[in-house]
């Protein structure tokens, strides 16, 4: 049985724990997944990222692609609960990373 043949929540629970990585999207935007030493770079393979900071860099990303956001929205990207992802941001802009407009 390939990789693609197995059943969808079976995928994403691989996904999750981070043995399987997306190798492409399909036109219809359905996710292609591939063993993710096959995708990551070697570098990668045993790599470990405190939480606070890989929820930081998906912040970062989000921003990036969003532009102009509220903190809930940049967590909404990656499904971050909300409270996590305002005090990320905060730290975000605390340090000079993301700017913050007056109220």
């Amino acid at each position: 049985m390939g990789i693609g043949t197995l059943p969808r929540v079976v995928l994403e629970a691989l996904f999750g724990r981070g043995l399987l990585a997306v190798a492409k999207r399909r036109p219809n935007s359905v996710r292609a997944f591939e063993l993710a030493e096959r995708v990551l770079l070697p570098e990668h393979h045993r790599r470990q990222v405190e939480r606070e900071e890989a929820e930081r860099e998906l912040l970062r990303l989000a921003a990036r692609a969003q532009g102009l956001s509220t903190a809930g929205d940049l967590a909404d990207d990656y499904r971050m609960p909300v409270r996590e992802g305002r005090q990320r941001t905060a730290e975000l802009v605390g340090a000079g990373e993301l700017a913050r407009l007056p109220r």
